[in-house]
């Protein structure tokens, strides 16, 4: 982590940029943007009371509402994210909503990771405004954080007094996050926290901070398929590779099953043969039971369909 840390620095020009600055221009065009339909995959719509065109949220009835926060250097359709929309979008059986903060996601990583409450305090205003036009349980809101979209996250959690329903952490990222960062995102600010694991030590994290954790193919980049890319994108492909996991879910609701294991028997080369023996089988990703405590392992195919839907 501290290698990643230090190139993060080194390549993104964090070094000596002054943290003090002011980031009002970036974080003024933070979006809440809503999906109706596959459709308006390319043409959201904005929320805000600003731009009201005459939509009327309450006729998109449905049981949930789930909310999508990007990382760093991305943006709302991002290939990070992107799959998880379409894979809602295509169910069509929630209301999707999407965080764009792409100006504040280029600043560079130390800065972004330094100015997450004030990123969380922007979409936070906005939520407010859906859900009192929506008239939404916040219990039924379903949030799916990215990177450092996580740790976002968790300041909108805290915003609802740790009311939202659950957080799904996808690959939450790593770099300038300790066991002890009281800005790391928590299951205390959610009533039901699980997350999935795919480059932890680079761009993740191996820390256990839900209710529930998956470490797919141990945790760890590269992860099967993504062998050749990792080597040329840092690690992106399998920083990526967990959104498409957790999209497979949507659509194949028992393809993940997981065991359940124990941490740092995950981190062993023979993890295949220390977790399969355990009796204690989930479904990971958007299926899986609230009430899943614990750390969990699985392997995958390198290729769609990842699922290997097996005891």
């Amino acid at each position: 982590m501290k290698i990643f840390a230090v190139f993060v620095l080194f390549v993104f020009g964090a070094v000596g940029e002054n943290l003090v600055e002011n980031y009002d221009r970036e974080l003024s065009t933070i979006k809440l943007l809503f999906y109706p339909n596959i459709n308006s995959i390319d043409n959201p719509i904005e929320i805000s009371p600003l731009y009201n065109t005459g939509w009327k949220l309450v006729d998109f009835l449905a049981n949930e509402t789930k909310l999508m926060i990007h990382g760093w250097n991305a943006f709302s359709n991002h290939i990070s994210v992107n799959p998880v929309l379409h894979a809602y979008l295509k169910a069509n059986n929630s209301r999707v909503l999407a965080v764009d903060w792409r100006d504040a996601s280029q600043l560079s990583y130390v800065v972004a990771r330094r100015i997450i409450t004030s990123i969380a305090g922007r979409i936070c205003g906005q939520l407010r405004y859906f859900v009192k036009e929506t008239q939404i349980d916040i219990a039924n809101l379903h949030v799916i954080g990215h990177s450092l979209g996580c740790h976002i996250a968790t300041h909108i959690g805290r915003c609802f007094d740790g009311e939202i329903g659950r957080l799904t952490a996808l690959d939450a990222a790593g770099p300038f996050f300790t066991k002890f960062s009281t800005d790391a995102y928590s299951r205390n600010d959610f009533l039901f926290v699980d997350s999935i694991h795919t480059s932890a030590g680079l761009a993740g994290e191996f820390e256990v901070r839900g209710h529930a954790a998956f470490f797919p193919n141990g945790g760890v980049a590269p992860q099967p398929g993504c062998e050749a890319s990792d080597l040329i994108s840092f690690t992106a492909c399998s920083h990526y590779r967990v959104s498409n996991y957790f999209a497979e879910s949507i659509l194949l609701p028992t393809t993940f099953l997981a065991h359940q294991c124990e941490l740092s028997l995950i981190q062993l080369p023979t993890a295949h043969r220390n977790c399969h023996n355990g009796s204690n089988v989930v479904l990971m990703g958007e299926h899986i039971d609230h009430n899943t405590r614990g750390v969990f392992y699985l392997q995958t195919f390198s290729t769609f369909p990842f699922g290997k839907d097996e005891l």
